[in-house]
């Protein structure tokens, strides 16, 4: 079986979707972090982002278009992106409970 690609937003490489941090929000709006390898499926629109600070970083320079807002069609607070800095340092993602 061969295994979706999918594009960071931050380099635009192409990886295997399982390695790669998914940002989701929910039919609800509430927005969640979903770690690579994580045998948790959220559902709901996502974008993808590799587990790396600096492609984080990358995506906050883009100045016309924010990748988070832009590809999850809801503005992502300041909080969210600090929630989500911290996932990608510590690999702690809100797979199950924690909601934004």
């Amino acid at each position: 079986m061969i295994e979706p690609i999918r594009t960071c937003v931050g380099c635009f490489k192409k990886y295997p979707q399982f390695g790669l941090v998914r940002v989701v929000r929910s039919a609800k709006g509430e927005l969640r972090i979903q770690l690579p390898f994580s045998t948790v499926k959220l559902s709901g629109r996502g974008v993808y982002l590799c587990a790396r600070l600096e492609c984080f970083e990358k995506t906050l320079r883009k100045k016309n278009r924010h990748p988070f807002t832009h590809s999850l069609k809801v503005p992502v607070d300041e909080s969210f992106l600090q929630q989500l800095r911290e996932a990608i340092l510590h690999g702690q993602g809100s797979e199950s409970s924690d909601r934004i």
